[in-house]
């Protein structure tokens, strides 16, 4: 049974000019059980293209999904994670929150599952997260490392409001080979001024 803590729903708008409604969905806290789909949403090909994923069984990963936390009330975890729901599909993929308590920034990560891609889910479930963080905790900056060549996870954050900062030179190993990331940050009070622009 989930508790309150443990679900967090967005909600359809209008948003960008009203072009296109904004898909619902739900974040769940994750839990070590759903490990295997985990796993087999980080093994497909452009998830292993764009991201520096260690080499993890299910029985790992679901060590490291039990020992994430669900609820950014909750300071004594540094890593959060939740699966990203919606109604008519089920679990579509994952986001999550690396968070430096004592520097009050978070590293958001996100994932949706190759066979809902380019339905807006992705930017749906960072919206929900990017609420989630400024209501529940005291972060005052978000920041995403993003692959250079991986355009559709940078659509989502330029589309947020996040601002490019930097590129990081061969920041990651990914596949045998150094990649360079893009960093974007977006900070609490450019978050608040976006959403009494749109009316949220």
């Amino acid at each position: 049974m989930r508790s309150a803590e443990d679900e967090v729903d967005s909600s359809p708008d209008q948003s960008e000019a009203g072009r296109r409604r904004t898909p619902r969905v739900r974040l769940v806290g994750i839990r070590p059980e759903y490990a295997a789909l985990c796993w087999q949403w980080r093994n497909e090909p452009r998830a292993r293209q764009f991201n520096p994923f260690e080499p993890l069984s299910i029985e790992e990963l679901a060590g490291r999904l039990g020992a994430a936390g669900g609820d950014l009330r909750n300071q004594s975890f540094r890593a959060y994670r939740w699966l990203v729901e919606v109604d008519e599909h089920g679990f579509i993929g994952t986001v999550s929150i690396r968070a430096n308590w004592r520097m009050l920034h978070g590293e958001i990560g996100y994932q949706i599952g190759e066979r809902w891609s380019r339905r807006g889910f992705g930017g749906a479930a960072v919206a929900t997260l990017i609420d989630t963080a400024f209501a529940d905790s005291t972060l005052r900056r978000l920041f995403a490392t993003i692959s250079i060549g991986n355009e559709a996870s940078r659509r989502i954050v330029r589309r947020l409001g996040f601002i490019h900062e930097g590129t990081l030179r061969r920041h990651h190993l990914i596949e045998g080979r150094y990649v360079d990331q893009w960093i974007y940050g977006l900070l609490r009070e450019e978050w608040a001024a976006a959403e009494n622009r749109t009316g949220k």
